[in-house]
């Protein structure tokens, strides 16, 4: 509280001090105030991350309420370098006049811009990008609605000027009308729902991004009318991400220098039939790249026998895994050492179906004990935050598993995100509250059929 006391009696904007009663002598917090204001007021970097909200007239806030603190934080960053967080929606004339006079003429300075903005403002604010020398970082969340126009000029310009940018972030239609320096690029997360042109999003980015170490990329679907060109071999490529489906253009892709595959990172109850194709897709992509993949995640539940083939093609190189569980035949295709021979860190996320039958026999004990004396080094087990996992037995189970952890292999077991295998007290108030809820639940049992 004291910490708190001092910053907002340190801002320049403060105007009055009440000193918190039963902390400190009033002279004393005044000595400290003091002093950090003075740091503060010297200090241009403690003002560099700034973000500015401008969502409409609200009655109930004067505009110079907002707008004398913004510009007076502006002053006391000087010739820093900025990281500005921009939220544009229906601005007042006035809101338009401040961003352009105080906030769009320093954009020389911009290092990190994160813009979201309705399809109209943020077509108005594109000019913004022609001088953005040291920007570092770019994310845009232009809405769902096609704003790009011919009143707007040559879209190259935009971004001509942008020599440093080395990472990008974009939620919205119209990706490649921007024309970003995708050569320029080292990281790269495209969201946008759906697209219909005449070559595949995915596709150009490959083709075009050659510096590209991760990329993300999230399109459910994508109408292309002509045929595709030749493979691309993209070689510096380490992490891919694909956020709902797999596309059909990555069957013209290869990335012999691939580590990390991340699948479906929108995890729901149900596994929906087009991950089957998806998969077997994926699974040529990795055999034709011939990658030295090391990690792979899945995060919605796929059976195993599906995605086996992936696994096959990199079982002596994998050595971190990451699974969503709603099938019987993961645990016991994991205890088969022989497959993935290398594997140090092992995640499985349970959901509720199957959750109630984890602890019903010792297969989950086996499985854990025999990849322990393989060579895991770490296991997480997180369960769903409904009670259907909870019996009176698991007190018992966890015990078991409780004895596998040594110096060398470590257990998380995650509920309602605490480990509760993080030390021993963790593990007793766990199942000391297990025991408490079947005691309950058989109380209630009792009383209804008494």
């Amino acid at each position: 509280m004291i910490y708190s006391f001092v910053y907002s009696s340190s801002h320049p904007m403060a105007s009055v001090i009440i000193f918190p009663r039963r902390y400190m002598r009033p002279w004393a917090l005044l000595r400290v105030c003091n002093s950090w204001r003075n740091i503060a007021l010297n200090s241009p970097t403690l003002w560099s991350v700034l973000a500015f909200n401008f969502t409409g007239a609200n009655p109930k806030i004067h505009p110079l309420q907002y707008r004398v603190p913004f510009q007076r934080a502006l002053e006391l960053s000087k010739n820093s370098n900025l990281s500005i967080q921009l939220t544009i929606h229906h601005p007042t004339i006035g809101d338009v006049n401040f961003l352009w006079k105080h906030i769009i003429s320093t954009s020389s300075r911009w290092v990190t811009c994160d813009l979201s903005a309705d399809y109209w403002e943020f077509r108005e604010f594109l000019d913004v990008f022609r001088n953005i020398p040291n920007l570092r970082t770019l994310r845009l969340k232009a809405g769902t609605h096609t704003w790009f126009g011919d009143t707007h000029g040559e879209p190259s310009e935009f971004f001509s000027t942008a020599a440093a940018l080395r990472t990008v972030e974009f939620y919205g239609l119209e990706f490649l009308s921007l024309s970003l320096p995708l050569h320029r690029l080292t990281e790269l997360s495209i969201h946008q729902p759906s697209r219909a042109g005449a070559s595949s999003l995915f596709h150009q980015c490959i083709d075009g991004a050659v510096n590209l170490d991760t990329f993300s990329f999230h399109c459910k679907s994508e109408m292309i009318f002509d045929p595709l060109p030749n493979t691309v071999v993209h070689a510096r490529l380490r992490k891919l991400t694909f956020v709902d489906s797999v596309p059909a253009s990555l069957f013209w892709c290869s990335m012999p220098g691939l580590e990390e595959l991340v699948l479906f990172t929108k995890p729901t109850e149900s596994h929906h039939p087009i991950y089957d194709n998806d998969v077997g897709d994926l699974c040529s992509f990795v055999e034709r790249s011939n990658c030295p993949l090391r990690r792979l995640v899945i995060q919605q539940p796929v059976p195993f026998s599906v995605f086996r083939s992936i696994v096959l093609c990199c079982s002596t190189s994998l050595t971190d895994l990451v699974l969503t569980i709603d099938w019987d035949d993961t645990v016991e295709e994991l205890a088969n050492c022989r497959l993935l021979p290398s594997l140090r860190t092992l995640s499985l996320s349970y959901l509720p179906r199957l959750s109630k039958v984890l602890f019903e026999d010792d297969s989950i004990y086996s499985m854990v004990r025999a990849r322990r004396d393989a060579g895991l080094e770490r296991l997480t087990l997180s369960m769903p935050q409904s009670k259907f996992w909870v019996h009176a037995d698991i007190p018992n189970h966890l015990a078991r598993l409780w004895n596998l952890t040594n110096g060398s292999f470590h257990i998380q077991f995650m509920y309602v995100g605490t480990d509760h295998f993080y030390e021993q007290e963790s593990l007793e108030y766990l199942t000391n509250w297990i025991k408490e809820e079947t005691s309950l639940g058989d109380r209630d049992n009792g009383a209804v059929h008494h």
